[in-house]
Formats: structure tokens, sequence, C-alpha cells
């Protein structure tokens, strides 16, 4: 790819009838979606016919998943987590499960009845706001991103499951 072998863990799938060749990179291998150079040399048929080298321009996804990097607590009581890259909840800008993240103040977990979740200003945030009756002011508060969740970056990657990270006061 682009001069250079394909990177340790990529897998070669074969259809059905060994007429086309599915290549899967390994998670993390492409940051940006980007037209490539991919060549195939060296490839053999069943009887030992090595088929002529050839190189096509492919247009390949991005796929790095997006990570929680930080959680702050802001000013006016509420919670940022800001992401690595730009992120889209659950399909759409608007709506947001709280299942993504588990939030433990003072090492209680909170239900997600006690906070609402809604964007940033930017669109690798997301804003946590308390309920009425709760505060984030006081305590250790530690965020922890689910095993499986809906927010995704623009290519369709889902956010790295269990990252832990302490919010910044």
């Amino acid at each position: 790819m682009n001069g250079a072998a394909l990177p340790t863990g990529t897998v070669i799938t074969l259809a059905p009838g060994q007429l086309v060749a599915t290549i899967t990179l390994p998670t993390g291998t492409l940051s940006t979606t980007k037209a490539n150079l991919v060549t195939a040399s060296n490839v053999q048929d069943l009887a030992g016919n090595v088929l002529a080298t050839t190189t096509q321009v492919v247009t390949l996804s991005e796929n790095t998943k997006p990570k929680l990097t930080s959680a702050a607590y802001q000013t006016d009581g509420t919670l940022k987590f800001t992401f690595s890259e730009d992120v889209i909840i659950d399909g759409t800008p608007t709506t947001i499960d709280e299942d993504d993240f588990s939030v433990t103040v003072a090492g209680n977990e909170l239900l997600p009845a006690n906070y609402t979740i809604t964007e940033g200003t930017k669109d690798n945030e997301v804003i946590v706001t308390p309920a009425a009756s709760f505060s984030f002011a006081t305590g250790t508060i530690t965020v922890e991103t689910a095993e499986v969740t809906t927010i995704a970056d623009a290519a369709g990657n889902t956010l790295t499951s269990a990252t832990v990270v302490n919010v910044v006061r």
C-alpha cells in the first residue's frame, strides 16, 4: 500500500470462487480517508501461475476508533467530555445514549436519571448536566466508556471501549 507492505495483522479473505479478495487492515491503521496506491504482486493461482503485477488507486476509509480523552468540570456545574476526533452520537448529533458511559462520583455509580448528555460546542465534545437534585461540585468523578457504544465517528468506527478518565477540576 503506497509502496509499503501491508501492516502486520492484515487479513485477506477470498470470496467463493476465489476470484475476489477482501483485504481487512487492522483497526487504527488509517487515520484519514484518502486515495491509496495498492499493488498486488507475486499472486499465484492454484496451478502456480504468477499473475502480472497490478497497481490500482483505491480509496480507503479511516479505521481509527475515537477515544474519550478527557473529562473536565465546568464553571457552570456541568462536565465536558472531549474525544480524540469528531463524533456522531446515536447516528444523529442530537440523540445521546447515557448507556455509552458510566459516571461514578465518590465511588457511587450514577443512574442516567441523575444527568443528561447533550452536544458540546465542538463536534468532539459532549456536555453532561446533573439533575437539579445533584451536583458534580465535590467528590472524585470517574468516567468509563461502555463495552458497546452508539457513539461513532463519521466513518462508523465506534468509540474505544473501557476507557477510564478522571474528571479534572
